[in-house]
């Protein structure tokens, strides 16, 4: 027997489903992940493929990568550089135990490096206690490092051999960890989640995107991440001061990519905290604020519509959660469809407009909830 596989495709998280080869048997050939079917998140199921099945041919996939976004096209990448290098102690692998962990979880690598993988299925967050010891497959040492491969790249913390730590796992996603010897931890950024965007021939990361902070990035080496560290293309970068913006006002960030538009807009929105300085609405701070308190509105570059509501319905979404009368409604967006020129088309479904139409119901969806800042992303782009 050279071949394991009883689930084929994998457009609805195979991963957590498809289980692994009996006695975890390094096997010639596994099915792979269909990038082709696989609607959006296809790099968890081709963390399970490569990390946890880790058959001789992994990682596998099949279809075109062409039909991959150009966002999606460095995760591809990291997954097979990161598997590339530690290929030779992947080939070591245990099942980790049920009930402690999610399903068909497999802990591979050497007694002082361990890559665990695991999955949720289900529709709330797993909270996961990962006990840093030989339940794992780790030896005794000093300190014990924890970081996150997967979905972002994380330092987690150093810790205590033997001490057991609350990890979290997303619905419906895959996670990839690797725990090991302090001494052997590669060097990583603290207090951020980021991607890994390019990695030289060599295998040193030159390129990354700060996903999210939660305070002063720093190097475990103790060593300042600088804004502007040529080191890294830094997405956290941006304008010290924006100037203040007036009521009415269309204002239109221009860059290289990279620069910080992006991040600005989140910083606006409340999505990611400023390292430094404020956001001030009518002369107030809103530091702390979380976005859904914050007088901004959103148009979302893919227009992120309701497909079964109509026109009228995704416009108004947003008035009815706040329990604005129906006349109330019916009158604000009746304005709306006039603003935008969709008057007549209350009633159509969403899904039979055009993308100029979409793109339309999106703007006034967002500007009939009055917000004192409507941000975007090439909103007017069709």
């Amino acid at each position: 027997m050279s071949t394991y596989t009883w689930a084929t495709s994998s457009p609805r998280r195979i991963f957590a489903s498809r289980g692994n080869v009996p006695q975890l048997l390094r096997l010639t050939e596994d099915h792979g992940v269909c990038i082709s079917s696989c609607i959006d998140y296809f790099e968890d199921d081709l963390i399970f493929q490569a990390f946890g099945r880790c058959l001789i041919l992994a990682p596998e996939i099949y279809a075109n990568p062409w039909l991959m976004r150009d966002d999606e096209e460095p995760i591809l990448a990291r997954i097979y550089n990161l598997h590339y290098r530690f290929r030779d102690i992947l080939v070591n692998g245990m099942l980790l135990p049920g009930g402690t962990y999610p399903p068909n979880s497999v802990s591979r690598g050497t007694p002082s490096r361990r890559f665990l993988v695991v999955g949720n299925d289900e529709w709330e967050t797993w909270h996961m206690y990962l006990r840093l010891d030989a339940e794992i497959g780790l030896q005794p040492c000093e300190k014990v490092t924890v970081c996150s491969h997967h979905p972002y790249e994380k330092y987690i913390g150093e810790f205590n051999y033997g001490e057991v730590i609350e990890v979290e796992i997303e619905p419906f996603r895959a996670a990839l960890f690797e725990v090991c010897d302090s001494r052997e931890a590669d060097v990583m950024l603290t207090n951020c989640e980021y991607e890994v965007l390019h990695e030289d021939k060599a295998g040193k990361i030159d390129r990354i995107k700060v996903v999210s902070s939660e305070g002063n990035i720093k190097y475990t080496d103790g060593r300042d991440f600088s804004g502007v560290d040529g080191e890294f293309d830094n997405t956290l970068r941006a304008p010290e001061k924006l100037a203040s913006i007036g009521d009415g006002e269309f204002v239109t960030l221009l860059g290289s990519s990279g620069c910080g538009k992006t991040t600005t807009l989140r910083v606006i929105a409340g999505f990611i905290q400023p390292q430094s300085g404020e956001v001030f609405f009518d002369g107030k701070s809103v530091a702390g604020l979380p976005p859904y308190k914050r007088p901004v509105n959103t148009i979302f570059q893919r227009y992120a519509l309701f497909p079964n509501y109509n026109v009228y319905e995704n416009i108004a979404f947003g008035l009815k959660l706040k329990k604005v009368p129906k006349d109330e409604i019916k009158e604000r967006v009746t304005e709306m469809l006039r603003l935008v020129n969709l008057s007549g088309f209350e009633n159509r479904s969403v899904t039979c407009l055009s993308a100029c139409q979409q793109q339309r119901v999106a703007i006034a969806r967002a500007l009939i909830n009055q917000p004192k800042v409507s941000r975007s992303r090439r909103s007017t782009s069709s």
